[in-house]
């Protein structure tokens, strides 16, 4: 069987007479076709290689000639024709570098307003079945820093200082600059402390079924008492934290001024008891109502924080705090506890080295010499998740030589603040779609065109690979009809 050969397939007699476009296009789809189908016997022969001309972006290496074909921007096609008048050229030109100059400035504004990560608070108050109640911690009142005995027991100082020392007791503060030769300063307060657990009355939690023990710690102010906050069921001025302490004897050297401090659960207590603290006096009832705040915030680069709850700007200040007595005395004192930082520094334990750190607690604190929060740059060191108790507290004299103190919660509800990000990444992307499309009637798609025809103009330009076939002026389909019909016809059997 003989088959028709791609000449025969191409001859006059193959198209339509009727000269519609419709006929015409039939025929450009059919040699398309053809070209295709014969492209690896027939189309290499020789005498074809120098003498086709392509009617539609021809590539080899997959390189088309015309890189910008594609891209759909009003007016864009009208800029590169070089075939167009020059003033509608320049007119298309003008708008559309106008138009993308405008996006481009938006597009900028749209980004940097992203990136400031602007915020919408919100604020409300909730009802709920349980709240977290806040740290009490309670201290010995002390007069001063330095120089200072009155955060140790006088009885047990001098029972101490008769154990190592003939000489008569006089001077409390000298008896405890000799002891601190023998003992560090820690082991110092354990033994010559105050125990106000011996002050104590009564003590109890009623608004919750697990009502907690008090635990001793060290603060600034000496040997305190500490209330860790459990969560609570109850509320009410019957329902709450209440303390009773009264003079057991009639001893004139007993402690009978106290400080108290609410705290949220993760703050420090080294030195917030000292600056932060209720006073109590006995012989005075003290009633403190709390209410409960929480404030969500979001974690952003201007005002950065933290998910660890247990990050707060209290502990930041008192590191920072720690680290400057420290580095002047080469030494802690007992309140210097915080977690894989202090813990490898010995305590004082000379009468020198003590002198100087509570002169140095001094100066620092109170009188704010070398030192100062503000200096700590502790603003961006807070928790992302922040409880805050507002207190109000109502003070009225006892008629015995008691003081009692309580602490509780109005109501179960709390107010919370929460931010949240005003403007996200959806935000952004349909604020920029929308300019692209109002200024350039543009979308991704066209970008990603852009970027296409970008690229194979570059990679066209560089590679200018021999023998790359180059469309020609005339893009008539028929100029491929005469080099074809030239070729002998194949036969097949």
């Amino acid at each position: 069987m003989t088959q028709k050969s791609l000449p025969s397939l191409l001859s006059p007699s193959s198209f339509s007479n009727d000269g519609t476009n419709h006929g015409r296009n039939i025929h450009h789809r059919r040699l398309a076709w053809i070209i295709r189908e014969h492209s690896s016997d027939e189309l290499h022969h020789p005498s074809l290689s120098d003498r086709i001309t392509y009617p539609f972006p021809a590539s080899t290496d997959g390189i088309q000639t015309s890189c910008w074909n594609d891209i759909g921007i009003a007016g864009f096609q009208t800029v590169l024709n070089r075939q167009a008048h020059f003033m509608r050229r320049l007119i298309w030109l003008v708008v559309l570098t106008t138009c993308f100059t405008l996006m481009l400035l938006q597009t900028d504004d749209r980004l940097n307003y992203y990136l400031t990560r602007p915020v919408s608070t919100t604020v409300r108050f909730i009802r709920n079945d349980s709240l977290m109640f806040p740290s009490i911690t309670l201290c010995p009142y002390r007069d001063t820093l330095t120089r200072d005995a009155s955060h140790l027991d006088l009885a047990k100082l001098q029972s101490l200082y008769e154990t190592h020392f003939p000489e008569v007791f006089e001077d409390p503060v000298e008896a405890m600059y000799k002891l601190a030769d023998i003992y560090d300063v820690a082991t110092l307060w354990k033994l010559s402390g105050w125990e106000l657990e011996t002050e104590i009355i009564s003590a109890r939690v009623n608004c919750t079924e697990n009502g907690g023990h008090m635990q001793r710690i060290f603060t600034i102010l000496g040997y305190c008492l500490h209330y860790p906050g459990i969560p609570v069921t109850v509320a009410g001025h019957f329902f709450g934290f209440q303390i009773k302490m009264c003079k057991k004897d009639d001893t004139t050297d007993k402690i009978n001024r106290f400080y108290m401090m609410i705290s949220d659960r993760y703050s420090t207590h080294d030195i917030r008891a000292l600056t932060h603290g209720f006073f109590l006096e006995q012989g005075w009832n003290k009633e403190v109502a709390v209410s409960l705040r929480h404030f969500q915030a979001e974690n952003k680069h201007q005002a950065p924080c933290s998910p660890d709850e247990s990050q707060t700007v209290s502990r930041c200040i008192s590191r920072c705090f720690h680290e400057t007595l420290i580095h002047k005395t080469g030494c802690r004192m007992p309140y210097m506890n915080l977690p894989n930082f202090t813990y490898s520094v010995p305590y004082c334990n000379t009468s020198e080295k003590l002198r100087l750190a509570e002169d140095l607690q001094k100066d620092l604190l109170w009188e704010g010499k070398g030192w100062h929060p503000a200096s700590c740059h502790c603003e961006n060191s807070s928790s992302c998740s922040q409880y805050l108790y507002e207190t109000n507290s109502d003070t009225f004299a006892r008629h015995d030589d008691c003081a009692q103190y309580k602490v509780y919660f109005t109501d179960m509800t709390y107010e919370e603040t929460k931010e949240e990000f005003a403007y996200d990444i959806i935000s952004l992307l349909c604020d920029i779609g929308g300019t692209l499309g109002l200024l350039l009637g543009a979308s991704v798609l066209t970008m990603i065109q852009f970027v296409d025809a970008l690229s194979r103009q570059i990679v066209k330009w560089l590679t200018k690979a021999p023998g790359l076939v180059k469309r020609q002026k005339s893009s008539s389909i028929f100029n491929v009809v005469q080099p074809l019909r030239e070729l002998k016809p194949v036969n097949a059997s």
